[in-house]
């Protein structure tokens, strides 16, 4: 299956749960996340505001945030590439590229993700059990990884979007685990 038939068999399988069920598998994820020993033991964690597909993680963005963690999103700024910006309450969010909810202010710094002890979400499209992550195909994620190096990576995703095999390209960055 190519990459592009897998993203058109996931949005098929998403179609056929309500958005009730959505919520409440969403809902599951976010107390997976939250009560997850490395997110609680994380200083900074990078997160994103979710797209309508995707798992709905603005509980977990709220509550860490709550908790004084550094919350970082990201902010798209170009056609290749994403910063980090600080999340500082919702108030501080307003639409960016792709109509994805941005927070204003200061570019993040990316070597604070290898100075403490930090954690990744990562969304996608679909994860295999390796790890393998397939995108929305732009390589935003991809590219942001290799920078941020040696950092923690969990993939983010509903139960439907996890396949036996995820086609990998030779720039693909895989997750270190699913969530």
């Amino acid at each position: 299956m190519t990459k592009q038939e897998l993203r058109n068999s996931i949005t098929e399988e998403r179609r056929r749960h309500s958005a009730e069920e959505l919520a409440a598998r969403s809902a599951v994820v976010c107390e997976r996340i939250l009560r997850h020993p490395r997110i609680q033991e994380a200083k900074t964690v990078v997160a994103f505001w979710s797209l309508p597909d995707e798992p709905d993680i603005s509980s977990v963005i709220v509550s860490l945030y709550a908790q004084g963690k550094n919350v970082l999103l990201p902010c798209v700024t170009s056609d290749t590439e994403m910063v980090l910006r600080r999340y500082r309450g919702e108030a501080s969010m307003s639409p960016g590229a792709f109509g994805i909810l941005e927070p204003h202010g200061e570019e993040s710094d990316i070597a604070t993700l290898q100075s403490q002890p930090s954690v990744v979400l990562v969304p996608g499209v679909a994860f295999d059990r390796d790890g393998n992550r397939l995108g929305r195909g732009k390589g935003y994620y991809d590219r942001f990884l290799k920078k941020a190096g040696q950092v923690y990576t969990i993939g983010v995703c509903h139960d439907f979007q996890i396949v036996e095999a995820v086609p990998r390209g030779e720039y693909d960055m895989p997750v270190d685990e699913l969530v």
